[in-house]
């Protein structure tokens, strides 16, 4: 168990390396699989009344170790986006959160803009095969479940949404949910 909780903690951080990793690897891919919706599922929550919508979630490992979240969303307003923070949350780390978000200073997301955080075309996928399976310890049994939802968007005009208190409560309720299967 701990095992997979490694390499679950070992995807989720390295999304914070992501951009950095596709500077130094663009000639040599690297070789990874989809981690499957059954060791590791991945929850979008539903948010109706939210300008950024979170459509397409795909959890990388890579065979060499570590791994990423690709993650799919887009601009529903008719507003454009300055700025924005989405939060994922797992089961298997106390309700630890992590953050997406952010752009560069003078770029903005446009309305019906879609945006790829995550280069897919970075890695080299492969089938994951029982051999590759058992080497990064997916199991047969589901490890952990990851929510990922938007809890801010500033508009240029300076309007923002904002669903802090959604967010609050699914950290409380994921800390609990992971120190009960701790014991």
């Amino acid at each position: 168990m701990k095992t997979i909780a490694l390499l679950s903690v070992s995807v989720i951080l390295a999304v914070c390396f992501n951009k950095a990793a596709a500077q130094t690897t663009s000639q040599s891919p690297f070789r990874a699989v989809s981690v499957p919706k059954e060791s590791t599922l991945p929850v979008i929550a539903h948010q109706p009344n939210c300008p950024l919508r979170l459509f397409h979630v795909d959890t990388r490992a890579y065979l060499e170790g570590g791994g990423k979240v690709i993650l799919k969303y887009r601009n529903e307003s008719n507003k454009p986006i300055k700025s924005y923070k989405i939060a994922y949350i797992n089961t298997f780390s106390a309700g630890k959160e992590f953050i997406l978000g952010g752009l560069p200073p003078d770029e903005v997301v446009r309305p019906s803009e879609e945006i790829v955080f995550g280069n897919p075309h970075l890695d080299k996928l492969v089938e994951l095969n029982k051999d590759i399976r058992e080497s990064l310890h997916l199991g047969d049994t589901m490890q952990s479940v990851t929510i990922f939802l938007v809890v801010r968007v500033e508009f240029a005009d300076g309007s923002i949404f904002e669903d802090e208190e959604l967010y609050k409560r699914l950290k409380t309720f994921m800390s609990k949910v992971a120190n009960c299967t701790e014991k």
